[in-house]
């Protein structure tokens, strides 16, 4: 939104409110709010920047678009105030060295202007001594300037008609030293910038610099740099930017009875001063009043850099005792006036005449968008909210309080409504995405669906996939770059379908959207987009679970859980985008419940019941191993298959718990056959992926060997390809620890999926389990062949090989004759108890 306000002077974020800026303020009304500034009210004077202790107030000028211009190869030319030389010192000619290297063309001194202005003035007081109507106010301070024209207007006929040094040294450089070169006005004058605007109606353009912000623009030594001015002034008129300087100087031109007065600081107490002198002109009228702003000149001005203005009278004594005595005393003013003249006959005293002139405050016709834009930053979006006029902001209706915005003289957080509806937005905004977070969603989804009765509504759970790859592979500020996109993708095709998006969490969101058919059908549009300009070679896919609201019976929380369920059913790898909620999905959530509520039970009540699968040599037809599987039995001998039981482990988690146990189970039965004499075969137990990936994993394996002591020949870990697809790094590591100890690691299921080569290459394993899956479908032939190459390649790599799945003779004919004798099946045993398995070992080894 355009802020109708192009002050100056303006407030940073260490006010406090304390008042002392509104207790020193020249004009009435300029801090409507104690901290905020009025810009139509303002008249740059400075006072509140040096009363506030808080450096609360910053003011701007043009240095930054100085340099901007001088690095743009403009020409631009500097007028330099005659305090320049005070304020910096010794570093004076080095700065000045400095800006032209940056390639500031000419310097000049603005004391030969300072004398041009003297010079005008005095012709204008001795053309007009008699005059009763003459101008008598000294026009030198732009800030008293703008405060005579904007608020005094009955003042400005007495202002005399000159400009000021700065301007006549513009002038002067322009007109008659044809320098058309932009000019730069160096000076510790904030309100310089104002008067500047008088240029450009002489199509002079300029910049205003002050002492302060040139000096903190200036980094490094610049000791190496030197320039001087190329018009230099050794008059009088260096004196002016101390106090009375330029009073003082026009006494030198006229008698002495002829009165000259000062006045600096002005208020309302001087005000009414130049008031009684105007109404009773005809009595002692005086010569000229100086009017300063600051107290001690405009060397103290706003912009000054000195680093002690507290005895300027000592600085300026010696600074006169060069430039005094260029005119000789008031004993003799006829004198010094010819003088005075013949320096500057051959200017045309009307090329530095000023008219002054009464600036109304500009009326800006501000448009009602505007308005209605503040009204709507301030979730004022009802008619109601907006005339709720309770008057706790200082303004009577919540309209004057959003003028007072607009015209940058308030702020929005005056206003405690906005506060109340800010703090109760940002509790319910997620901070990375600006939707809705989890606790926004099931507030304004509700109100959605509330409000719509007749509507059917679908509540969606989205989830990205992959999102953690995405982290590792680009980093967190791109996966963070995809979630944004997915929720503004999300919001959109949920507002344009009257309802609204939210985050849950990490790269999951909640949707609510009034439902049909072609709703539906075209959902898979928004769970894919493009990632090339985050440099993602790969689009970023979703999964979405959808519940339709039909009867309107459950609570938003309890359908967001039954379409996180139903997300949850498609696999990351699916090639189906979303899932409807339905009586099958239904059952399979009431079987995922029934089983979770059990599972923590049934491993105290020991329902966990290890199983042993034996592996034969297909010559010999001796078992040569054997694979521990859990099978779970409950109290009532009710087996629960492990189709069922162990997805659910693994997405809860318990499978880690379940793992341990049967780690424990497998050591500690080889424990007790080595102790009881009995003969037996290495046996294998499964690690999950979720397991081998926990911190504490090659501990757990260490404690327990610790613990049962057995040959670690006697034991193989089995670990699924697909495992390896996720971490990897972390997973190769883990198995490098426990190959360490002594153990040998089993690649499981391989050809089970789709399995990978670069697997094989990748992961350090000793024995590769073949899955009978190349040889199932229609093509036998081609899956002999692979099996064939895969033997061969596994033998070259030095891998023993077992295949899994041999259900008949021709399977494990077949699989001996290319090499492969050691088989696991049903042809040879299904899963058994141990007992029976420790008597098929007294047989069959």
């Amino acid at each position: 939104m355009k802020l109708y306000n192009n002050n100056i002077i303006f407030k940073n974020n260490n006010c406090i409110s304390c008042n002392t800026c509104t207790s020193v303020c020249t004009v009435m009304n300029t801090h409507p709010t104690l901290s905020s500034i009025n810009p139509s009210m303002c008249i740059h004077c400075g006072n509140c920047l040096a009363a506030c202790n808080n450096n609360a107030r910053n003011f701007c000028d043009d240095t930054d678009a100085l340099f901007n211009s001088l690095e743009n190869g403009e020409k631009i030319s500097l007028i330099i105030s005659p305090d320049f030389y005070i304020n910096f010192g010794d570093k004076a000619y080095n700065i000045l060295g400095y800006l032209k290297s940056n390639g500031v063309y000419k310097i000049y001194d603005a004391g030969i202007g300072a004398m041009i202005s003297l010079w005008a003035t005095v012709k204008y007081l001795s053309d007009n001594l008699d005059n009763p109507d003459k101008a008598f106010l000294s026009q030198n301070c732009s800030a008293l300037i703008n405060l005579i024209e904007r608020f005094y207007p009955e003042f400005i006929k007495y202002i005399i008609p000159v400009y000021s040094p700065m301007i006549c040294t513009g002038i002067y450089v322009n007109h008659y030293l044809n320098d058309r070169s932009k000019l730069a006005f160096l000076s510790s004058c904030i309100s310089k910038k104002d008067e500047l605007s008088i240029l450009g109606k002489l199509k002079i353009d300029a910049f205003n610099v002050t002492f302060n912000n040139l000096s903190n623009s200036i980094d490094g030594d610049i000791s190496s740099f030197y320039s001087e001015s190329d018009m230099k002034s050794d008059g009088i008129g260096n004196l002016f930017p101390f106090a009375t300087s330029f009073k003082d100087a026009i006494s030198k031109f006229f008698p002495k009875y002829k009165s000259v007065m000062s006045y600096d600081c002005i208020d309302a107490h001087k005000i009414s001063m130049l008031n009684d002198i105007i109404k009773n002109k005809n009595q002692d009228m005086p010569l000229i009043i100086e009017l300063v702003n600051c107290k001690s000149g405009c060397i103290a001005g706003p912009g000054n850099c000195l680093e002690d203005n507290s005895d300027l009278s000592e600085i300026f004594k010696s600074v006169s005792s060069n430039f005094d005595s260029q005119f000789n005393s008031t004993d003799m003013p006829e004198s010094n006036f010819h003088k005075l003249h013949r320096l500057f006959e051959n200017l045309n005293y009307n090329d530095f005449i000023r008219c002054f002139e009464y600036k109304l405050h500009e009326q800006i016709d501000i448009p009602q968008s505007t308005y209605d834009e503040i009204f709507m930053d301030m979730h004022k979006n009802t008619e109601e909210k907006r005339n709720i006029n309770c008057g706790a902001c200082g303004y009577k209706s919540c309209m004057e309080m959003v003028k007072a915005i607009v015209h940058g003289s308030n702020k929005k957080e005056n206003c405690i409504h906005y506060m109340h509806d800010e703090f109760h937005i940002r509790y319910h905004t997620d901070y990375l995405t600006n939707i809705p977070n989890a606790e926004g969603f099931y507030c304004y989804a509700a109100e959605k669906i509330n409000a719509n009765p007749n509507s059917v509504y679908a509540i969606a759970v989205a989830g990205i996939n992959e999102l953690n790859v995405i982290n590792e592979l680009y980093g967190f500020r791109v996966g963070d770059l995809i979630i944004k996109k997915s929720a503004a993708l999300f919001s959109s095709f949920t507002k344009a379908h009257n309802g609204i998006a939210g985050r849950l969490a990490g790269g999951e969101f909640l949707l609510c959207f009034e439902y049909s058919d072609e709703i539906i059908e075209n959902i898979h549009k928004i769970a894919s987009h493009d990632c090339k300009e985050y440099g993602v070679a790969f689009p970023a896919t979703a999964r979405i679970g959808i519940y339709i609201d039909y009867d309107h019976s459950k609570s938003i929380n309890a359908m967001v859980s039954l379409a996180q369920l139903t997300k949850d059913k498609l696999d990351e790898t699916s090639t189906y985008s979303y899932l409807i909620f339905n009586e099958e999905i239904n059952e399979k959530i009431a079987l995922e419940t029934f089983v979770t509520a059990q599972m923590y039970s049934a491993l105290a009540n020991n329902e966990f019941v290890p199983y042993f699968q034996p592996q034969y040599n297909h010559k010999t037809h001796k078992m040569v191993g054997a694979e521990v599987l859990c099978r779970w039995f409950q109290d009532d001998d009710k087996m629960v298959s492990p189709g069922i039981f162990i997805p659910i482990f693994e997405k809860s988690g318990f499978v880690k718990q379940l793992d341990k146990y049967m780690w424990e189970k497998a050591f500690a039965t080889v424990r007790n056959w080595i102790d009881s004499n009995k003969p037996y075969v290495p046996i294998s137990v499964n690690i999950s992926r979720v397991s081998i990936i926990e911190e504490d994993f090659v501990e757990t394996i260490e404690n327990i060997q610790k613990k049962y002591m057995i040959p670690t020949d006697s034991i193989h870990f089995e670990i699924t390809e697909s495992a390896y697809a996720r971490k990897p790094h972390i997973i190769i590591d883990r198995i490098n620890k426990i190959r360490e100890m002594g153990f040998k690691i089993a690649m499981d299921d391989f050809g089970s999926g789709y399995s990978s080569l670069n697997t094989l290459k990748d992961v350090p394993i000793d024995i590769l389990k073949l899955d009978m899956g190349f040889l199932r479908g229609d093509n036998v032939d081609k899956g002999e062949s692979i099996i064939r190459h895969v033997v061969s390649m596994a033998r070259e790599l030095g891998l023993s090989i077992v295949t899994e799945g041999v259900e008949k003779l021709e399977q494990a004919d077949f699989l001996k004759h290319v090499g492969c004798s050691i088989v696991q099946g049903f042809y040879y045993a299904r899963p058994m108890p141990i007992n029976h398995f420790e008597e098929l070992c007294y047989t069959s080894i």
